[in-house]
């Protein structure tokens, strides 16, 4: 406006603008007032510089704290991990992950919630919830299990804590995560130690237990509880005193202090039981002091009663056999070994002899003239020496007056002061002797008897089965006459329709010298089978052992059982097609249909949007029930009627069920086969696993056995097949043979005995409190 003014001259115009330009002022005027000391207080420039290497300074040390954490974290062998406290996301993990989960970080960071699939998923639902509730409790510990992609189960301790901004709002999760499988791999080491200690103290042999100084017990492990009759409570915190004799508790106070001043004692106590019993025990206790509060007693005991009671037993039986030997009817003389000279001898030898016991002490059975045979002492010492004994010995003696007198010499080598002798017992059977004729009478009272029974009895030779006699009965069911058949063996008579039979029954005889109800099958004159049902005893007839053979025609009963066992036959062939059919139409039908009903809910499960989880988890459990169902059919078409049985023989059939049948109970099987084992009849390959079938559902059900075998062995045409289990047996009964199978056993064993004989096959079966054996042999031909 100044410069306007110089042309035209409009000072009104411009007067105006400065009194505006001067309102304008003030107020900024105003302003600088303020503004100026903020002007003022700006750092200068080197205040600026100082300031920036304090921001460098600070920078450089946190990147130092960083590059630490960063080494602390690569190199422990703890896990680090942050997360988020909502999401529960991990956002950091430290590298000790790798090595610990074995999974790359990685894969974590690309999914921060899967570490939740490591977590066993026995543990997976108590984790979860307890780092749930982190934010709220600030404190979360738990051990758990994780299962690596290998397979490896792993112990794992998670410790966390929440992490708050300055105004106390958690923000996040932080916490470690150490391995610790092998503190858990020791705890159950010493879990096993400490219980194995409790076992070994509580089912010790010895008592044991503890007290103080005063006497009063502090612990005892179980068998002083069983001896003294009281209970553990009865017996804790008394005094020992209390449970001895009256007369013995001084003595056991003198005891407590010689413990206290040398750090033992032992010896032997007389202790009462609750019933007034009275126990000898044989003590040694020790003194304790160091690492205890207070000086304890540890004593161990062992219950001498009954060896005392041994002892006494012995001088009583010592003294018994004194009196015995010198009272005894018959001769009994205790003579040195090889020389035969009399240490001892009693009232009997002396009035049976003739001479004194002076006369005989000292003396040999030689120098005496005792032995009719002097000659035959010496192969009879021989005999003793070398089997330990001799019993019943009939041999010739000579008494003072010259008198031969017949005895049954037994004797038994004894050890007397460090020296061999014999105890010898002589009983005279002179007059025995005499009765024999009297036994030839009886014996021909025996012959009227064997004529004259109703059922078949005959005398032949063991070795070539001569006939020496026959009865009336024998002559009318083998059709033959005593003439015809007396002097003439079994063999030339064509007597037995397989000779075997007889030559099993001589073996049968010869073992056990005798046998009873054995089925045989003679051929009478007819030429018509008799099948009888024998026992047979050893006798001797004029030194030449022979046969007493006494039966009974069964033919009629034997032909009504065959019959049965044609119809029982039949019947288990039915069962076997039914269940054939019925297998098939499970396989067929039944299981295609499930079959179906499986693809159809995969395929709804599939159709099911990722919203709906509800119907999707409903689907998924319906077709896990339907895939549970297949199995079943499968396992149940498969247990009716094994299809792998008719398409790759009875070995594969049998390992198949045999593993199947482990995985369904738990029970361990061993299996042995022969090798190269060939294809039978499909009939008697169904018997074979019929059989193994229905004795491992017995082990199952009712043996207890967590084992079992099978042997599967060939021999020359027959097949031999055991299964064994070391279970609680069958009702603790004794079983040997088939035929001894008693009706308790109920239907299954029966009815392995029909599959099996309608084979021709034999079941045997031995049953005691440590197991049963069930075997089978079957002829592998026809």
């Amino acid at each position: 406006m100044e410069v306007v003014t110089l042309w035209v001259p409009v000072y009104w115009i411009a007067g105006g603008v400065k009194v505006i330009t001067a309102l304008a002022s003030l107020p900024t005027a105003a302003l600088l007032m303020r503004a100026v000391p903020r002007v003022l207080s700006l750092p200068s420039t080197d205040e600026m510089r100082a300031a920036n290497e304090e921001l460098n300074r600070q920078a450089a040390t946190l990147k130092k704290a960083e590059e630490r954490f960063r080494q602390m974290a690569d190199n422990i062998q703890e896990i680090f991990w942050i997360m988020d406290s909502q999401s529960k996301e991990v956002s950091y993990v430290s590298p000790a992950f790798e090595q610990i989960c074995e999974l790359p970080l990685d894969s974590l960071y690309a999914n921060p919630t899967s570490y939740r699939e490591l977590i066993h998923a026995q543990d997976r639902q108590r984790v979860l919830a307890a780092l749930e509730k982190l934010e709220s409790s600030n404190r979360f510990d738990e051990e758990f299990r994780i299962v690596c992609p290998s397979g490896a189960v792993k112990w794992i301790r998670a410790i966390g804590f929440t992490a708050k901004d300055a105004a106390g709002n958690v923000k996040t999760l932080v916490g470690t995560a150490q391995e610790i499988t092998a503190r858990k791999e020791m705890e159950v080491v010493l879990r096993e130690s400490e219980d194995r200690y409790r076992d070994l103290v509580e089912h010790s042999t010895d008592l044991i237990c503890t007290h103080n100084l005063q006497g009063r017990l502090l612990s005892v492990n179980e068998l002083p509880v069983k001896l003294l009759g009281y209970s553990r409570e009865e017996l804790l915190n008394k005094p020992m005193r209390d449970f001895l004799l009256p007369e013995a508790r001084a003595q056991f106070d003198q005891t407590l202090l010689s413990i206290e001043r040398d750090g033992f004692a032992k010896g032997l106590m007389v202790v009462l039981t609750k019933t007034g019993e009275r126990r000898i025990w044989e003590y040694h206790n020790t003194l304790r002091i160091d690492g205890v509060a207070a000086p304890v007693v540890r004593g161990i005991a062992h219950d001498v009663t009954e060896q005392r009671r041994v002892e006494k037993a012995l001088r009583l039986s010592e003294e018994k056999f004194s009196k015995a030997f010198h009272s005894s009817p018959v001769e009994i003389v205790i003579t040195t070994l090889q020389e035969g000279r009399f240490l001892d001898v009693n009232e009997s030898f002396e009035r049976n002899t003739g001479f004194t016991r002076d006369e005989a002490i000292g003396h040999t059975s030689v120098e005496l003239g005792l032995w009719a045979n002097p000659e035959e002492r010496a192969p009879v010492v021989k005999q003793i020496t070398k089997h330990g004994g001799v019993r019943n010995l009939e041999m010739q003696f000579l008494t003072k007056s010259g008198e031969t007198r017949v005895k049954l010499y037994s004797a038994e080598p004894i050890e007397i002061g460090g020296k061999q002798c014999l105890l010898a017992v002589l009983e005279d059977i002179t007059l025995r002797k005499q009765m024999e004729e009297e036994l030839r009478l009886s014996e021909e009272k025996f012959s009227k008897a064997f004529r004259c029974s109703p059922t078949i009895v005959s005398i032949s030779t063991l070795q070539e089965g001569l006939f020496l006699d026959v009865n009336e009965t024998f002559e009318r069911h083998s059709g033959y006459t005593r003439d015809e058949i007396i002097g003439h063996t079994e063999l030339e008579l064509e007597l037995w329709i397989d000779p075997r039979e007889r030559a099993a029954l001589v073996d049968a005889v010869r073992m056990q010298g005798s046998a009873r109800s054995h089925e045989i099958h003679l051929r009478t004159k007819a030429g018509q089978v008799m099948v009888i049902l024998l026992s047979v005893e050893l006798i001797e007839l004029s030194g030449e052992q022979c046969l007493l053979m006494v039966g009974q025609d069964i033919s009629d009963r034997k032909r009504a059982e065959d019959q049965l066992q044609e119809l029982s036959g039949g019947l288990l062939r039915l069962q076997d097609e039914e269940r054939g059919r019925i297998a098939r139409h499970l396989h067929d039908s039944t299981g295609q249909n499930l079959a179906a009903l499986a693809m159809s809910l995969r395929q709804l499960y599939d159709l099911i949007p990722a919203s709906g989880r509800k119907l999707r988890k409903l689907v998924a459990q319906c077709q896990a029930s339907t895939e549970g169902c297949m199995r079943e059919v499968r396992s149940l078409s498969y247990v009716l009627h094994p299809p792998m049985l008719d398409q790759a023989g009875l070995e594969d059939a049998i390992r198949h069920y045999a593993a199947g049948f482990t995985k369904r109970t738990g029970i361990e099987i061993e299996l042995e086969v022969s090798s190269g084992i060939a294809r039978m009849r499909r009939d008697r390959e169904l018997v074979l696993f019929r059989v193994i079938q229905e004795c491992l559902i017995n082990i199952h059900r009712h043996s207890g056995s967590q084992t079992a075998s099978i042997h599967l062995l060939t021999k020359p045409g027959v097949l031999s097949l055991e299964v064994r289990d070391n279970g609680c047996g069958i009702h603790g009964r004794e079983v040997t043979h088939a035929g001894d199978i008693p009706a308790i056993f109920g239907v299954g064993i029966p009815s392995m005995c029909e599959r099996v004989k309608e084979h021709g096959g034999r079941l045997d079966i031995e049953t005691n409190g440590g197991g049963t054996t069930v075997r089978v042999t079957i002829p592998t031909h026809d």
